[in-house]
Order: structure tokens, then C-alpha cells, then sequence
């Protein structure tokens, strides 16, 4: 039976060797790295309050505002993508970790 949802995701070299996340915040950066991480199947990731939190409890220090606007650096980049369902997709989120 296939997996639905990995437990576990790969981080690619080119994540910290992209050029677009170098002209991003390391707050964003990081935020980035953690959403790769949690992403399900197709790439996405929930921004809800709850999720948001669960998501950055490595950033306890930052508001929902603050990370709120590094998600909008990270999308001006083109690292995500935000659908108006309140999901964050990873850019080629599903073909690195995807099924």
C-alpha cells in the first residue's frame, strides 16, 4: 500500500544554494526550511494560526505578523506560492518530495 504522507523529506543542497534564497531574511530562510520539511505530498503547507505555530515553534520570538511577511519575501522570490485556500505551496515542492 503507498504512503500517503512521508514522515521524513530530503533538503537538497540547492536549498542553501539557491540565488533566490540568498536575497531573502534568514528568518525567512529558515522559515523556508521548516516548510520544506513539513510539506505534505503535493507541496503544501497549511497557514492557519495553529499550523503557523506548530510549524515555528523553533521561532518562538517572532509574531504571526513578522512571520507573515517573511512568507511574503519567500513568495516575492518565488520559493512559495499562496493559493487562496490559505495553502503554502513549496516551488517544486512536490517533485523533489512528493509521491
Amino acid at each position: 500500500m503507498p504512503e500517503i504522507a512521508r514522515t521524513w523529506r530530503k533538503l537538497h543542497k540547492s536549498l542553501i544554494q539557491s540565488e533566490r534564497c540568498t536575497r531573502v531574511s534568514y528568518g525567512a530562510r529558515w522559515l523556508f526550511t521548516l516548510l520544506v520539511v513539513a510539506q505534505d505530498d503535493a507541496g503544501c503547507y497549511p497557514w492557519t494560526p495553529t499550523m503557523v505555530r506548530a510549524l515555528t515553534a523553533t521561532m518562538p520570538a517572532e509574531t504571526l505578523e513578522t512571520l507573515d511577511g517573511m512568507l511574503r519575501e519567500l513568495a516575492a522570490q518565488g520559493l512559495v506560492g499562496l493559493r487562496s485556500d490559505g495553502m503554502v505551496v513549496v516551488r517544486r515542492g512536490q517533485e523533489f518530495n512528493g509521491i
